[in-house]
């Protein structure tokens, strides 16, 4: 019985000492910096986007890991097309700001944008569209799951 309890007690401290090598080796140390600011410009972000009314919408799913084209519309608050903005979209990662990217959308037609991005890894993504018109500035944050090539 003592070498059973042993056998356990030497297995969990192995699992321990191991998850704490690998959450130490992916962990990037910080998780939001600026935590305070971070939240006012959140609550700065909603409030721009009730007060602006503009709506981003993502069109084209699914995407897959390497090159995708990302289309979506823009509209202001009476659904109509929004197509003099300039607009740019930044993929990241959740866990790790390691594959942050920025891409300048271009105009498909009327209220459309089109950009062409890279996923390197499958997962979940979060799509940022930042759309600027006439001195007004809106973030809009989409969560996407890019899937394996082959899948």
């Amino acid at each position: 019985m003592r070498t059973l309890i042993a056998f356990i007690a030497f297995i969990a401290i192995g699992v321990t000492i191991a998850t704490i090598l690998v959450g130490s080796r992916s962990f990037e140390g910080t998780v939001v910096e600026h935590p305070y600011e971070s939240g006012l410009a959140w609550d700065q972000v909603h409030q721009d986007k009730a007060r602006l009314g503009w709506h981003v919408s993502l069109l084209g799913l699914p995407y897959k890991t390497g090159k995708n084209d990302i289309e979506f519309s823009v509209l202001d608050k009476n659904g109509r097309p929004l197509s003099d903005a300039m607009v740019t979209v930044a993929l990241s990662r959740p866990a790790t700001s390691a594959q942050d990217r920025t891409y300048p959308a271009r105009r498909a037609k009327d209220g459309h944008y089109r950009v062409s991005v890279d996923f390197p890894q499958f997962g979940y993504w979060d799509v940022r569209v930042e759309v600027k018109q006439k001195g007004e500035k809106c973030t809009f944050v989409e969560k996407i799951y890019a899937a394996q090539h082959n899948q």
